[in-house]
């Protein structure tokens, strides 16, 4: 992993990468890896999302990855995964966050008895998100990307 950066994706706050530990692979998508890390001044365990670079030449997904560090950056709320930074690399960018140990809500539902939440646990879990979905939307954020893969429960 080459450490010389470049400043199209990074954050102001952007660190250095040998600053972290990598770890295993904890995620993936069509255009990113999401391994776990150690951040080696703290020793705080984060999740990283690395973005391939020559994934990112279509100016469509550029974007989308700029906006998403952008959105990120700005958000603070206990119930969504903070990014601590971005870093930019020749090769990837590195998406810094917050790691949330957990499962899947996908995952919690399936291993419940007959695939179903009791009444009361379906209501703690929807009023989290309607809460969630109330804080993004009143600052001017829509998900997009909503399914149960995407919840992380602890």
């Amino acid at each position: 992993m080459s450490s010389s950066r470049t400043n199209e994706f990074a954050t102001t706050n952007s660190s250095e990468l040998s600053n972290y530990s990598f770890g295993r692979e904890i995620g993936h998508g069509a255009y990113a890896v999401v391994k776990e890390a150690i951040h080696k001044p703290t020793g705080e365990r984060v999740a990283i999302k690395m973005y391939d670079r020559f994934k990112l030449v279509d100016i469509q997904r550029k974007k989308q990855a700029i906006r998403e560090i952008r959105i990120q950056s700005r958000l603070n709320h206990k119930n969504v995964c903070k990014l601590y930074e971005a870093i930019d690399t020749p090769k990837y960018v590195y998406l810094v966050m917050e790691y949330v140990q957990g499962e899947s809500l996908h995952a919690h539902l399936k291993a419940s008895p007959n695939r179903r939440f009791s009444e009361d646990k379906a209501k703690r879990i929807i009023h989290q998100l309607i809460n969630i979905l109330v804080y993004l939307h009143n600052r001017n954020v829509t998900h997009r990307d909503i399914k149960l893969e995407n919840i992380i429960i602890d």
